[in-house]
């Protein structure tokens, strides 16, 4: 990841607890932390004291506030077209109006397929953005039941004790971008089905 000095840094959801591993590095850079969990928030805040936080589920939209406000944004949406799409949308709001801003956003070819990936790049390239780099299994987790039970479902290989996904780096390719380029669809984002039949692990 590029030099965070005096960066201002959205984490458009962090369930991995991101944000506290950045505040322990001591990195001279302003966080910002948007969840729907309160719980989590709450933990946050008890083990890194200077990350600001902010209740709020982004299904109801970017919080005003926080439009155009960031150099980097770094998210890891729900892996469905819908939930990509919507992070996407409002990680483009929260950007800063400057080329050398940064958006980062991780995707898992377990639930979405080579073809799905392609559309959410390129409707980020509609929406001004160019590709940087895909860091391909960039992140790897250890399974939860409830996960391992799903891709059993929807897979006949093996490798499900451990869920990956890439993380794709994003730069503005002009200074102004349109965030509506990216649609809102209408699925639950936290339904997943069974669209990603060439995906892999």
């Amino acid at each position: 990841m590029e030099n965070l000095s005096e960066r201002r840094f959205l984490l458009l959801g962090d369930d991995d607890l991101l944000s506290v591993a950045l505040a322990a590095a001591h990195l001279s850079v302003h966080l910002t932390v948007l969840d729907l969990d309160l719980a989590l928030l709450e933990r946050i805040k008890r083990w890194a004291s200077d990350v600001h936080v902010i209740h709020h589920d982004l299904r109801l939209g970017l919080p005003p506030i926080l439009s155009c406000q960031f150099d980097v944004v770094f998210t890891d949406p729900p892996y469905t077209v819908a939930g990509q799409m919507l992070f996407l949308r409002y990680a483009i709001d929260a950007l800063c109006p400057s080329t050398h801003a940064s958006l980062y956003l991780c995707a898992s070819r377990a639930y979405l397929s080579f073809y799905q990936i392609a559309q959410i790049v390129e409707k980020a390239k509609q929406a001004g953005l160019r590709l940087v780099a895909i860091h391909e299994d960039f992140n790897e987790y250890r399974s939860p039941p409830d996960v391992v039970m799903d891709l059993k479902r929807r897979t006949a290989r093996n490798c499900i004790a451990f869920l990956r996904s890439s993380l794709l780096h994003f730069k503005p390719s002009t200074a102004f971008l349109c965030s509506r380029s990216v649609p809102l669809l209408p699925d639950d984002i936290y339904s997943y089905y069974n669209e990603a039949s060439d995906a892999t692990c």
